[in-house]
């Protein structure tokens, strides 16, 4: 893992692609990291006789679809619970 290397290039791809737009780059370097933070404690603690390297599950595509669908579906939760708390204080009111 060359945490330089991941968090440089994934933060200049990104500013190339974005265009310098007003972002929160935090995101884009844990996200840069975190397939190598998951991978290398499971596969140097965990499974460490078995997988030698450090690329397990983090680094496939199912992890990433995963991932994107369930941030998406905890935002989706997310909204309805305001959107419902909302609905309520209105009728209440009216």
């Amino acid at each position: 893992m060359l945490p330089f290397a991941h968090i440089g290039i994934t933060l200049a791809l990104f500013y190339i692609v974005t265009r310098g737009r007003n972002i929160n780059y935090w995101y884009v370097i844990i996200g840069s990291m975190l397939p190598d933070i998951i991978d290398k404690v499971i596969g140097r603690v965990l499974f460490a006789d078995t997988f030698a390297s450090g690329r397990i599950f983090a680094h496939s595509l199912l992890f990433v679809v995963v991932l994107g669908l369930t941030v998406e579906f905890i935002g989706f939760i997310i909204i309805l619970i305001f959107t419902a708390t909302e609905l309520r204080q209105r009728l209440r009111t009216s």
